[in-house]
């Protein structure tokens, strides 16, 4: 909108402010000379703020658009709009609404079609006609309408009157009504008796003691509620014509409803007897279970206390075993034609089991304290299970029990743990072949389902799993020896249990194979008869989507902790080497540098002066100098102190452990703290060697010796073990080209489990016999032992230059347990996998 100012011959602008112009229909100027706008609402002209102003909200003058106005000769402003016609005292903001009721020709009115004539007669033109009256002949309805209750209605349902119904009579003949809970959601409908413009009459009501306030109803006669809750309660409604004159007569009705029988008063006192007294048993008993529970805890606590007993003493046995079966060793290899041979073998064989016994009661304490988790892999199931049986295979023929191994699974390959299962299996096997007689038999087999299985014993016990797995595979262990009365099967898996005195073992083997089963998400089922026989399932998932990403091998970011009992069986050989190593102290040290790290200068000269008649000495005084230095010199031996300014010994530690280029090197630790969480500590941060102050110099000079020796023998025995001179035994270029291309086939394929002498066969164009005649006669060896020589060579190579954990290696070989990798390994080369590992390590 534009005002043109004569005066100063300028335009003066309005409604500019908002982003979208107004629609401006209207422009009145009344008899007092005030300009009024008709757009989305009634605006004035405020002559003192220079602008145009909302001049009233009633009537929604403020919203609705503006369509027409007059004044008439009271000056009261009879406006039309988009939803009727409003008239307006401006004086004392005084609104009365017309709609359709009172005759207009409807709601919609046209933009500026208006008229008022020179006798007061105003004109209105809409969309349905036009509309035309005097104002001064308008007069207000002055009829006080009384009010009448018309309707009832149950969940808007209309209510008949009858016996079974709550009105007995016609709503406007009662002034009171009872219903029961159901009945909670009701409308009641009323009328006022105007009948001019009665579409035009307004109400108000009020359901006393529910509403806080009156409800403007406007003119729906009816008021509705929904679960209004038992008790008493007054309903009012009161109305006006539609002139807005009101009737200050209330109409009422009284509405009482029943609460349920459980909302009654006898009922509550009832419950809170019952609860009372329900509250004095629960006390009871939960103080009864509390105590039960409090002797289970004490239980476990003291099992708990037996186990870290027995755990600690296993640790205190294995040295002296190990130093009980390194001189038995050396003797039955020095003398083995002695007479006492056969004393030595017995000896040889206890002091082997009661080792196997330590380790895997530390196991059965790694389990129980949550310390074993989930390494999940894909594998060959069936080559992983005839691994296993091989190591019984032995067993079982000097037994003469008849041991078979069937595979009827339609899916080769699964996902599990192999340590894990490995020991399940393992156990289960060892407890059958341990309680069966010579000529008895043993089934291992692997099923898809157990939909067509029937168990051949009548006893049975079931141990199931909260989790259910997508898929299972089902593990079978039978036998036909001693087999478990009605009486003992349910405990046949408690710790320690045994059937009766005569039975052998711990008591634990069992208890271990359901811990480890549970860890697995798997589940077992045991049927026996007594004197006739066992069988074991155990259910195990095999479906990549039945474990989380944290339990795959490759994703986890857990340390594996290992199970003694299967990788560790043979690690007594490396002490036994530590004490054939103290029996030849003098052994020549070959030169090699070693760095010292101390802020002691005193004791540093003196560790100087002391080992530089033998080695090459760089020093730095602190962690942070030290790093440096190594990094420059890379030295074959770091010694440090643990206390130290700038960088202490443990963060050198790590430092030097975390780096790539110098990760490798032998880390010596000296600390003035003997306390078994400093030595726990300097373990955690890498250190390969502990010693605390004062230290012996004997002992430190005959360790750094041992560390050096061992690392050069692993140099010389395998350092230059290449299979290339494999190919060189060979005589002429046709069978080095054929050697050549045979091993280049096993390498390419190694980390495949399932490559054997049918497929190379396959691939090399041979007969399963040629190949087997030329191979031995080549290489001295047979087809499947030159495999695993190869495999084995693979391992050594993976473990000297690429620092890989030995499970890890082991799959990369193509080689699926870990019993069976370390006796093959030691067949091989003399010690275990771990013997090896550590020796590598120092």
């Amino acid at each position: 909108m534009n005002c043109y100012e004569a005066r100063t011959q300028r335009f003066k602008h309005y409604f500019t402010n908002d982003g979208k112009k107004p629609d401006i229909r209207v422009i009145f100027v009344d008899s007092r000379g005030r300009v009024w706008i008709g757009q989305r609402g009634l605006y004035v002209f405020d002559a003192a703020q220079q602008r145009f102003k909302i001049f009233t909200d009633k009537a929604h003058l403020s919203t609705e658009f503006i369509k027409g106005m007059v004044e008439d000769e009271q000056g009261n402003l009879w406006i039309t709009t988009d939803k009727g016609m409003t008239h307006l005292n401006p004086n004392n903001l005084a609104v009365k609404k017309y709609n359709t009721a009172d005759g207009l020709q409807g709601l919609e009115f046209e933009a500026n079609a208006f008229l008022k004539t020179q006798d007061g007669e105003v004109f209105f033109g809409g969309v349905n006609g036009f509309n035309t009256f005097y104002p001064q002949a308008l007069h207000p309805n002055t009829f006080v309408p009384p009010v009448y209750l018309t309707d009832f209605q149950l969940f808007n349902k209309k209510v008949p009157i009858g016996d079974d119904s709550p009105l007995e009579e016609d709503i406007s003949f009662i002034d009171k009504l009872q219903l029961n809970y159901k009945q909670s959601t009701f409308t009641i409908g009323f009328a006022a008796l105007n009948y001019t413009a009665s579409e035009n009459n307004q109400y108000m009501y009020k359901l006393d003691n529910w509403d806080n306030d009156w409800i403007v109803a406007g003119n729906d006669a009816k008021a509705s509620y929904t679960n209004v809750s038992p008790g008493t309660y007054t309903f009012m409604v009161k109305a006006a014509n539609n002139d807005g004159v009101w009737n200050p007569a209330v109409k009422t009705l009284s509405l009482v409803i029943t609460p349920p029988f459980w909302a009654t008063w006898w009922f509550k006192v009832l419950v809170s007897a019952l609860v009372i007294g329900g509250i004095i048993m629960f006390v009871y008993f939960k103080r009864k279970y509390d105590l039960q529970q409090l002797e289970e805890q004490q239980k476990e606590e003291i099992h708990q206390q037996q186990l870290q007993f027995f755990t600690n003493i296993s640790h205190e046995f294995r040295t002296p075993l190990s130093l009980i079966l390194g001189p038995l060793e050396k003797i039955k290899k020095d003398f083995p034609a002695s007479p006492a041979k056969v004393y030595y073998d017995s000896m040889y064989r206890n002091a082997i089991r009661l080792m196997n016994l330590l380790n895997e009661l530390m196991d059965f304490r790694k389990v129980e304290t949550g310390a074993l988790k989930l390494h999940v892999l894909e594998g060959n199931m069936a080559l992983f299970l005839n691994e296993i049986a091989e190591e019984f295979a032995y067993l079982a023929e000097e037994k003469q029990i008849q041991f078979t191994v069937t595979y009827h699974r339609t899916q080769t390959n699964g996902w599990f743990d192999r340590q894990i299962l490995e020991k399940i299996v393992i156990n289960l096997l060892s407890n059958a072949f341990k309680y069966l007689a010579d000529g008895q038999r043993i089934e291992l087999q692997v099923l898809d389902s157990l939909a067509n299985f029937s168990p051949k014993f009548q006893h049975s016990l079931h141990i199931p799993h909260e989790y259910q797995a997508k898929e299972y595979c089902y593990i079978r262990v039978a036998d036909d020896g001693i087999g478990i009365s009605k009486e003992s099967i349910a405990n046949v898996f408690e710790r320690y249990y045994k059937i009766t005195e005569a039975h052998l073992g711990s008591g634990i083997g069992l208890a271990f194979v359901k811990s480890l089963t549970r860890l697995h998400k798997g589940v077992i089922w045991v049927y026996s008869e007594k004197d006739q026989g066992t069988e074991f399932i155990v259910a195990i998932p095999c479906n990549k989507d039945d474990y989380k990403p944290h339990e795959h091998w490759l994703a986890s970011k857990e340390v594996l902790v290992r199970l003694e009992s299967v990788t560790a069986q043979d690690e007594w050989n490396t002490e036994a080497m530590a004490w054939q190593d103290k029996v030849n102290p003098n052994a020549p040290a070959p030169l090699s540098t070693i760095l010292l790290v101390d802020d002691n200068d005193e004791l540093r000269v003196f560790l100087r002066n002391t080992l530089s008649q033998h080695y090459t000495i760089v020093e730095a005084n602190n962690g942070q100098a030290g790093y440096a230095l190594a990094k420059e010199t890379f030295p074959d031996l770091i010694i440090s102190d643990v206390m130290m300014p700038l960088v202490d010994g443990f963060e050198f530690c790590k430092m030097v452990k975390a780096d790539e280029e110098i990760g490798y090197i032998p880390f010596l630790m000296l600390t003035a703290k003997d306390a078994t969480e400093s030595k726990i500590t300097g373990v955690e941060s890498g250190a390969d060697f502990y010693f605390s102050k004062p230290i012996s110099i004997e002992l430190l000079e005959l360790t750094i010796r041992n560390i050096f020796q061992q690392k050069q023998k692993l140099k010389e025995k395998y350092g230059n073990e290449q299979l290339s001179d494999v190919v060189e035994m060979a005589h002429n270029q046709k069978d080095k080209q054929f050697l050549s291309e045979l091993i280049q086939l096993i390498e390419a394929h190694l980390s495949n489990p399932e490559m054997n002498i049918d497929y190379i066969c396959a691939q090399m164009g041979m007969s399963r016999t040629k190949l087997y005649t030329k191979v031995k006669v080549l290489t001295g060896q047979a087809i499947g032992d030159f495999i695993r020589s190869i495999r084995l060579k693979k391992a050594v190579q993976l473990m000297t230059h690429e620092n890989l954990p030995i499970a890890e290696v082991m799959y990369k070989v193509g080689i699926q347990t870990q019993s069976y990798f370390t006796k093959a390994f030691k067949n091989e080369f003399g010690k275990t996998p771990m013997q090896f590992l550590k020796d590598l390590r120092r």
